[in-house]
């Protein structure tokens, strides 16, 4: 059972890998205006779920990321991202957009001297690319940890309900073993009431003589002997 939910937990990372390669180029509108943005899809979170893990893989850069109300834009300024731009920092857009199943987190950079594209800056926008799939990856990474938590969970509960049950049949069987005592106690107290009978009865018979002997003599001194 073990080695079976490793190796399904090993398949699910494995189809999470092949889902955080697929990284889409493409014109897209953003505050700027249009831009070739670089775009990842991760199934099956919630967009807020991203919003934070996007937060968190952005600090490895930079030490200022903040979400534009207005353009619901999450904005890097002075990202240090070396694969990118190996010399200066850049800002990097991004949205974070729920499409039902799946989030799309789209991403743009400007290099200081305008935004980057396949065609002018194939070796910068490529390291774009990666940096996307990586946080795919990472957002995956994070799913199953969310998901191997909630089995853990499940398991603590389960563990706990068997204790309940284990503590409940220890119970049973102090509730035997004390109706065993009563049981015993009850069959002794009965040997000890009927011998206790026995010689009440004699008692009785013994006094019922005394009472016919009584009576004889009584009988007799009303005969006038």
């Amino acid at each position: 059972m073990k080695n079976r939910m490793i190796f399904s937990l090993l398949a699910l990372f494995a189809g999470a890998f092949i889902h955080a390669q697929e990284v889409m180029s493409a014109d897209k509108v953003m505050s700027k205006g249009v831009q070739v943005a670089a775009t990842v899809d991760i199934y099956d979170v919630d967009d807020r779920q991203v919003e934070q893990w996007w937060r968190n893989f952005m600090k490895q850069y930079t030490k200022s990321i903040k979400r534009d109300r207005k353009s619901k834009e999450w904005v890097a300024d002075d990202a240090t991202i070396s694969a990118i731009s190996p010399s200066t920092p850049v800002d990097l857009y991004t949205t974070i957009e729920s499409n039902g199943k799946y989030v799309s987190v789209s991403s743009w950079v400007d290099a200081g001297v305008g935004f980057i594209n396949p065609s002018d800056n194939p070796d910068a926008f490529q390291a774009l690319e990666d940096l996307m799939s990586a946080f795919a990856h990472d957002a995956e990474v994070e799913k199953i940890n969310i998901e191997l938590k909630e089995e853990e969970d499940n398991l603590n509960r389960l563990e706990k309900d068997l204790k309940q049950l284990q503590n409940k049949n220890e119970g049973y069987y102090k509730d035997i073993e004390a109706a065993k005592e009563r049981i015993a106690k009850a069959e002794e107290d009965i040997r000890q009431n009927v011998k206790e009978q026995e010689s009440k009865q004699s008692e009785i018979e013994s006094q019922r003589q005394k009472i016919d002997q009584v009576k004889r003599k009584l009988d007799d001194k009303k005969k006038g002997n």
